[in-house]
């Protein structure tokens, strides 16, 4: 139908998509999202798909080192100040949100290089967050993961020792029944 070809009225379809694939948290999904932040798709799109890289990547080491790849390009373009600017400052939110400190040193190039303050202060205080560990939920996260498997672990062994217990005095019972038979 023709309806389907048309893109929809500020992008609202197609940005709701990238943030529900973000959400997921699917790793399979970070080449359709990563294709979505490309210099020259729809712009308010390309956001969404930069919050979404910036969700992916905090699931997993390695996705999170492929949306840095991703999100190096729009940082660095120089070429068109005008037309990459509002892409510059959705991919410094989502390295903030990514949480992921090996972005220091492509945050101090851009800090370094940039030309627009608007740029290198979000540049900076993108900095400033990462060095304070933010966001402090990625580790909290990982830390009552652990402790969840702890506890799991824990009852397992209890249940088990609970269990050779029990059978451990059903066999003396029987032996004291049988000894004293003899």
């Amino acid at each position: 139908s023709p309806s389907r070809s048309r893109p929809s009225p500020l992008e609202v379809i197609r940005t709701a998509a990238f943030d529900a694939l973000g959400e997921l948290g699917d790793p399979a999904a970070l080449d359709l999202v990563a294709a979505g932040v490309a210099y020259g798709q729809p712009p308010l799109s390309r956001a969404g798909a930069m919050r979404a890289l910036a969700r992916l990547g905090r699931q997993d080491v390695d996705v999170r080192r492929r949306a840095l790849e991703r999100l190096m390009p729009v940082l660095l373009q120089r070429d068109n100040p005008a037309a990459t600017f509002r892409g510059k400052l959705a991919a410094l939110r989502a390295l903030g949100q990514m949480g992921d400190a090996d972005a220091l040193p492509l945050l101090a190039q851009v800090a370094g290089q940039e030309a627009d303050g608007r740029v290198v202060r979000l540049a900076r205080e993108t900095m400033a967050l990462l060095r304070r560990g933010s966001p402090p939920s990625r580790a909290m996260d990982r830390m009552q993961d652990d402790i969840d498997a702890v506890r799991r672990e824990n009852k397992g062994l209890r249940d088990r020792l609970e269990r050779l217990e029990q059978t451990r005095a059903t066999d003396r019972a029987a032996r004291g029944r049988h000894g004293g038979k003899g």
